[in-house]
């Protein structure tokens, strides 16, 4: 009978064995927290604020009217009305300046280098161009002696769909981009700017300038509206993410599960807020989406994968101190994934390391 303690002591022997290889080339998943950022469900409809609507017909750079639009149209009208406001605030800072620079002038050369800074400030050549297109701004055909030809070189080219070139002595600037897809008439408008610029012609210049102040401060005006008033709904209708970086260093495959959570941790709090979440992926064909199922990580392998939340800002229990979070930097955060292997049972979850929870990426899109 001695032969049983040396079977037993065999198999078990075996099976330790079997098990300290497997723990041994089990899959060892690194988990990296690199950014936190905001997803868009660009198509999704959201109503558009009556005061939005109301304040459109004066509006440069967008246009929503209706009722509802997607989302991503209201993202980027936002982003316009923050460039534009930027924009707009320049030029009308600086165009006293022109002004006095012009109406002091003694020669073209010093009216020269007034034209050049105007028309490369893209406030002030962008206002003036929409602005004549419009009819919000107008000017009397200057009367220049063309038969002298002109005095600055602006030639109508070809390029960016249709634009004017003006030649300064050491540079070019191309403005008024876009002609061809404007009406026939779009040339017939601008043509008095053009003649004032060629021929460096004062009063046309002058009178564009007093013009397009008042002008400007409206579309300042249009532009805070703007902002104010899609702000709330396009952060509302966000939803918080994640980008990460994972990686497996083991000696076997592990698999990445569709659900995880972003953990919001603020100093005075001693439980995180959570906020729910799935796993988004990049497909074969290059293309996010959510991941299905599970998602395979070969030995060696490194992926990068969104955690997004499942609600979006407005319908999370602490919305709005998530965002109050997120805005000035408040709190730190990290992310809880679900990765398995073989030697794991049941569910197994690994964290992140932990960051600012304050957005330092670009927003994501998602087309769904």
């Amino acid at each position: 009978m001695e032969w049983w303690p040396r079977l037993v002591a065999a198999l078990v022997a075996g099976v330790v064995g079997i098990l300290l290889g497997n723990w041994w080339n089990r899959g060892r998943p690194l988990v990296v927290l690199q950014a936190f950022t905001e997803v868009l469900k660009i198509r999704q409809l959201v109503p558009v604020p009556e005061n939005i609507r109301s304040v459109m017909s004066k509006c440069w750079h967008s246009d929503l009217r209706g009722s509802k639009c997607e989302l991503g149209d209201m993202k980027d009208c936002m982003a316009a009305a923050q460039n534009n406001l930027f924009l707009h605030k320049s030029a009308l800072d600086q165009i006293d300046g022109w002004i006095q620079d012009l109406d002091g002038a003694e020669d073209n050369e010093k009216i020269r280098r007034v034209v050049q800074s105007i028309i490369t400030h893209s406030g002030a050549e962008g206002g003036l161009v929409i602005s004549l297109l419009r009819n919000e701004l107008t000017l009397e055909e200057p009367d220049v002696p063309t038969f002298e030809g002109p005095v600055q070189s602006i030639e109508l080219s070809e390029e960016n769909e249709g634009c004017y070139v003006a030649v300064w002595r050491t540079s070019v600037t191309k403005f008024a981009l876009g002609l061809k897809k404007r009406p026939k008439q779009a040339l017939e408008r601008l043509s008095p700017l053009i003649a004032a610029l060629r021929y460096l012609h004062r009063p046309t210049l002058l009178s564009a300038l007093n013009q397009l102040k008042p002008l400007l401060q409206e579309q300042i005006n249009v532009d805070d509206v703007v902002i104010k008033e899609i702000s709330p709904v396009v952060n509302g209708n966000s939803r918080f993410s994640a980008n990460l970086m994972l990686a497996n260093y083991g000696g076997n495959s592990m698999m990445l599960w569709p659900e995880a959570s972003i953990l919001v941790r603020e100093k005075s709090l001693k439980k995180p807020k959570i906020i729910e979440g799935y796993v988004v992926i990049t497909n074969s064909e290059g293309k996010m989406g959510d991941l299905e199922g599970v998602y395979p990580i070969a030995p060696g392998e490194r992926v990068r994968v969104l955690v997004v939340a499942e609600k979006i800002q407005e319908d999370l229990e602490d919305g709005r101190v998530l965002r109050t979070y997120f805005e000035d930097g408040a709190a730190d955060a990290n992310v809880k994934v679900r990765i398995t292997h073989r030697s794991m049972m049941g569910r197994a979850s690994r964290k992140s390391n932990r960051i600012v929870f304050q957005e330092r990426s670009t927003d994501a899109q998602l087309s769904g």
